[in-house]
């Protein structure tokens, strides 16, 4: 039985989400200053997700940056520009505090597409956003350890709000265009966005090397031909199917899962809270997916009724 549209956006969110949740782990490893693994970080991802346009879609790259017009230009860019925030906070801050900061960009999410697209945000899923934000409150504000998120730098934390907000921009443009705005193109654009302000300000305050280390290099070529392109290309589709609401609240569980891995495999350790809070989001984000399928099926229902 085919998948409705609620049932395939939800489950391209949740993949994406899933394959990014390393993306923490594998910048703290990656030793190399925060410009230079823009550069990398963007222009891999852009070569990998022009390249599969090329392989799946038989189409030249350039036609297909062509297509996606100016709006998915200006979506792509402020993913791009997201993703320079993101990285940019990690060396601001812990690992924790970005990623339950970004994951507020559920709020911008919702407030952008009601204020631009005139789409309403279903009950259960403003509950979903509060009961959220309630644990990301906890996670921010609860910790006592000297590594929590509660500990981290004021600039990083703004730096992260920047990011939660470009990133929601991302998707309200997605979702307006959906049908139109192809999401690999987009991704290469954000790629390349990433690379431009990276390679501009490393080269403007005299950064050096321009390459990263060879004992870093395997987990950077990792990072920007696997872990990047899959998860963003699968993430940027879901918006197609199901509100940038919903996307962005799915995307909360990186928020959660991220700081386990950097906590197992550097021991950068979470606070007390980081567990209650985790768990809060965790048990909404199943307890919204489950509204989201039932109501899915009713509306099949009635429709075939």
């Amino acid at each position: 039985m085919a998948l409705s549209s609620q049932a395939r956006g939800t489950w391209l969110a949740t993949a994406g989400i899933l394959t990014l949740t390393p993306d923490t782990l594998l910048v703290r490893l990656i030793d190399a200053d925060p410009w230079i693994l823009l550069a990398w970080r963007g222009s891999l991802m852009a070569l990998m997700a022009l390249l599969g346009w090329w392989l799946i879609g038989r189409q030249a790259p350039w036609q297909a940056l062509a297509r996606i017009g100016r709006q998915g230009w200006a979506s792509g860019i402020a993913f791009g520009l997201g993703s320079v925030c993101f990285i940019l906070s990690l060396a601001h801050t812990s690992v924790a505090n970005t990623l339950v900061i970004i994951s507020s960009g559920s709020l911008f999410g919702a407030l952008l597409s009601r204020s631009f697209l005139g789409e309403p945000v279903p009950g259960r899923s403003w509950a979903a956003i509060a009961a959220a934000t309630a644990g990301i409150a906890i996670l921010v504000f609860g910790g006592t350890d000297s590594d929590g998120p509660g500990r981290g730098n004021w600039l990083g934390d703004i730096i992260a709000v920047g990011a939660a907000l470009l990133i929601a921009i991302h998707f309200v443009i997605l979702r307006a265009g959906a049908g139109r705005i192809s999401s690999t193109p987009v991704v290469a654009v954000g790629g390349l966005t990433c690379t431009a302000v990276g390679l501009v300000v490393a080269l403007a305050t005299g950064v050096r090397p321009l390459l990263p280390a060879p004992d870093v290099l395997p987990l950077v070529l990792v990072y920007g031909l696997v872990v990047l392109p899959l998860s963003f290309a699968l993430i940027s589709a879901a918006p197609r199917y199901i509100p940038a609401a919903e996307v962005s609240l799915i995307m909360l569980a990186e928020a959660v899962i991220g700081p386990f891995w950097v906590w197992l495999a550097v021991d950068e350790v979470p606070a007390t809270a980081t567990f209650i809070g985790g768990a809060v989001v965790l048990a909404t984000l199943l307890l919204h997916g489950l509204a989201g399928y039932r109501a899915e099926q009713r509306r099949r229902a009635a429709a075939i009724g």
